[in-house]
C-alpha cells in the first residue's frame, strides 16, 4: 500500500459508510485520472466515498465532484425516523479540506439530472442500491453524459468477503446484480472494465470488440465465483473460533 493510500484510509476511518478499503482506494484512483469531465456521485450519506473521490480529484486534475443526495438517510433509517444527514456530511467534507473540490447537490438523482448538461468522466452510483428499477433508471439517466472514456461504477453488484471481514456488511444487492445480468453481460455496447470489492465499472462503446466480449464473459464468471465464495464463507461462520481465524486469513 502506498503512502497516499494509507493517508486516504486514515482520513475516512471515522466516517460511517459502506465503502471498504479496497473500494476506497479504487475510487481514489479513478477520480485521480479524471480530467475531461465532472465526477458525479449518486448517494453520499455521510461522505465516506465522497472523500475518496475528492481526495483523488485533488491529487489529480482537480475536477469538481458533484455529490448528489437528498440527505434523508438510508432506507433503513427512514423506516424508524425522519433524518437529515447533510450537516454531518458537510462537516466531514470540511474536515477533509475538500470544500473547494466537492459541490453538494441536495436532491434526488432524478431531480439533479433534469438540469444537468455537463460532460461526466466518472459516475459512482451508490443510491437506491436495493432497487432494480431505480438502479436501471440511474444508469440510463447518467450514462448519456459520459465522455468517450468515461466510467460508470456501481456499488453493491457482487458480495465482498474481504469487506465483510473488515467489518462492513458487503453482501451485494439484488438490484445492481440483476441489472448487470439483464443489460451488461450480454450487451453489444457496454464493456466491463473492472470488479473491485462489490463495485463493477462499465464503459460505453459503439460496438464491443471480440476481446471486449471475452472480457465481459470473464467478468461474468468472476461475479459468479464471488457469489459462490460468499456462500461458502457464510456456511462456515458457525465453525469454532480457532478455525474462523484461519478462514479469515484465507478469505482476506
Amino acid at each position: 500500500m502506498t503512502r497516499e493510500h494509507s493517508d486516504l484510509l486514515k482520513k475516512i476511518s471515522g466516517v460511517p459508510g459502506s465503502v471498504a478499503s479496497k473500494e476506497a482506494i479504487y475510487l481514489y484512483e479513478l477520480a485521480k485520472k479524471c480530467k475531461g469531465g465532472a465526477i458525479v456521485e449518486l448517494g453520499s450519506w455521510y461522505g465516506r466515498s465522497t472523500i475518496c473521490l475528492g481526495l483523488g480529484s485533488k491529487a489529480g486534475y482537480g475536477v469538481k465532484v458533484y455529490a448528489i443526495d437528498p440527505h434523508t438517510g438510508s432506507p433503513d433509517q427512514r423506516t424508524y425516523q425522519k433524518i437529515n444527514t447533510f450537516e454531518k456530511f458537510a462537516q466531514n467534507i470540511k474536515n477533509a479540506e475538500l470544500e473547494s473540490v466537492v459541490e453538494p447537490i441536495v436532491a434526488t438523482s432524478e431531480e439533479a439530472t433534469k438540469n444537468w448538461a455537463q460532460p461526466v468522466d466518472l459516475v459512482f452510483a451508490d443510491a437506491n442500491y436495493y432497487d432494480y428499477e431505480e438502479t436501471k433508471k440511474d444508469f440510463f439517466r447518467w450514462s448519456k453524459f459520459l465522455t468517450p472514456d468515461g466510467v460508470y461504477t456501481m456499488h453493491g453488484t457482487v458480495p465482498s468477503v474481504s469487506g465483510i471481514l473488515e467489518g462492513i456488511p458487503l453482501h451485494g444487492w439484488e438490484g445492481p446484480r440483476k441489472f448487470l445480468k439483464d443489460f451488461v453481460f450480454g450487451s453489444k455496447n457496454l464493456r466491463i472494465v473492472a470488479i473491485k470489492g462489490t463495485m463493477t465499472s462499465i464503459q460505453k462503446t459503439e460496438k464491443l470488440s471480440f476481446l471486449d466480449k471475452i472480457k465481459n464473459r470473464a467478468f461474468q464468471l468472476k461475479s459468479a465465483m464471488l457469489r459462490i465464495n460468499h456462500k461458502i464463507y457464510l456456511s462456515l461462520t458457525s465453525l469454532p473460533q480457532p478455525l474462523k481465524k484461519t478462514l479469515k486469513v484465507f478469505f482476506s
